[in-house]
């Protein structure tokens, strides 16, 4: 049997700071046999084990008290083709080193959300998406998945070998096995001309139809207690990057940002009473701005500020009314949210557990800064998606359960039943994925 890496016993916290969890054994495998060892491993010793990436989930779903699985180490681009334009990442390396690497050979995702943080493993796990209605999440690119099952086989899937297994796969909540590789659906590298540009709410909120789709990318954020939003844009151009000045790229993506905006978040934590007239003199600072950066350099921004998030995935053409729902419920609650909304959207997909399954979808993404309890805030929130038949980020903080969820996914028991086929004697529960999928015993 291999060796494996161990780090030995510590807790580990996830990057917003609300998930915790003491593993009785954290493993960094360098080769594909080590991750199979540490399957046998837990199947021989009666452990339940866990695969975790970057832990920028806002929920405990990598959480375990067994055996704890980081592939950092096994990580790199394992092979990739130009014609077509496909690659086949290895499953701990994170999406920004990815997509960096990509670039170097010629190749591009097609489209990828704000944070490249994330391992690759972890964003299909969780459906991880971006802004666009033409092009999906980055599971809906995938085109390949190679897992070690509860068996501790390693298994290749493909939409020709097992539609039934890559379906479940490509978004899966670390449920099926242990995600060793990824293989993409990708394109020749692009630039983007990106836009930014403020709107009044109500111009946003009636324009909504035609700036997503006049636009390759859209998406828009909304300070609550205010009247404006800043709409943000990408599309492809023919136009070359420009050299931008490190020291203005700092004072305006770190320093204000991250920085400024840190140090009022503070304030409002402190004075809540503050936040409304904050929020306001933050979007009547907003103006108009344009760039050409390379497409992955576009699509990814440094997130330097901590906070808790929640998303929820909803029916395109519930997007305003839920919207103008949301901002009276803020304030018939008398809620002070310092956070913007954001609003993304992404076109119907056909990965099992996507949120966007089946339908076009409109993303809204709720936060609050850390140290401020969101429960409320959330709860509220939840409560308004769900009327319109809301399906939440498997990565981001709900309160749902499996008994919630199943009415809301059509293949719902499909995805039930590759996962007892893959994992058996559930190997890979634990309390997130009891609480979401259910036990797999057959009294749930």
């Amino acid at each position: 049997m291999p060796r494996l890496a161990r780090k030995g016993l510590e807790a580990w916290v996830n990057w917003a700071g609300n998930q915790t969890c003491s593993p009785k054994e954290s493993l960094r495998p360098a080769i594909e046999e080590e991750i199979v060892a540490a399957v046998e491993r837990a199947q021989s010793s009666g452990s339940r084990i866990k695969a975790v990436g970057s832990g920028h989930s806002f929920t405990d779903v990598a959480c375990t008290d067994g055996l704890m699985v980081s592939l950092e180490r096994y990580s790199g681009v394992e092979n990739y083709s130009l014609d077509p334009p496909t690659a086949i990442i290895r499953a701990g390396m994170t999406i920004e080193a990815a997509a960096a690497s990509l670039y170097a050979l010629g190749l591009a995702f097609s489209s990828l959300g704000d944070i490249g943080k994330q391992s690759l493993a972890g964003a299909i796990a969780t459906g991880t998406h971006g802004t666009s209605s033409l092009f999906g999440s980055i599971s809906a690119q995938v085109n390949y998945v190679r897992i070690v099952d509860g068996r501790g086989r390693i298994l290749e899937l493909t939409e020709d070998n097992d539609s039934d297994l890559f379906q479940a796969a490509r978004v899966n909540l670390g449920a099926l096995g242990i995600v060793t590789a990824v293989g993409f659906e990708l394109e020749p590298t692009f630039n983007l001309l990106t836009k930014e540009w403020p709107i009044p709410w109500e111009e946003a909120l009636c324009s909504l139809d035609e700036l997503r789709s006049g636009n390759e990318h859209f998406e828009f954020f909304w300070f609550p207690h205010t009247d404006k939003v800043l709409a943000k844009s990408h599309n492809r151009t023919s136009k070359e990057p420009k050299e931008v000045d490190p020291k203005k790229l700092w004072f305006y993506t770190i320093f204000l940002g991250n920085y400024v905006f840190e140090t009022l978040c503070r304030v409002g934590r402190m004075f809540p009473a503050a936040i409304p007239s904050i929020n306001k003199r933050i979007a009547d600072m907003e103006t108009s701005s344009s760039r050409v950066l390379p497409g992955y350099k576009a699509f990814l921004n440094e997130r330097m500020v901590r906070f808790y998030e929640m998303e929820y995935a909803i029916p395109v053409e519930e997007t305003a009314p839920v919207l103008r729902r949301l901002r009276k419920a803020i304030e018939d609650f008398g809620l002070r949210i310092s956070f913007p909304v954001e609003v993304r959207f992404t076109p119907a997909e056909t990965p099992w557990l996507s949120p966007a399954y089946g339908r076009d979808t409109a993303w809204i993404a709720v936060h609050t800064y850390r140290g401020m309890q969101p429960i409320q805030y959330f709860q509220m929130v939840e409560a308004l998606m769900e009327e319109v038949g809301g399906r939440p980020h498997w990565g981001k903080m709900h309160f749902r359960s499996a008994a919630t969820l199943e009415s809301v996914y059509p293949q719902w028991k499909a995805f039930q039943q590759v996962r007892a086929e893959l994992d058996p004697v559930g190997l890979f529960r634990n309390p997130y994925t009891d609480r979401v999928l259910g036990t797999g015993k057959s009294e749930d």
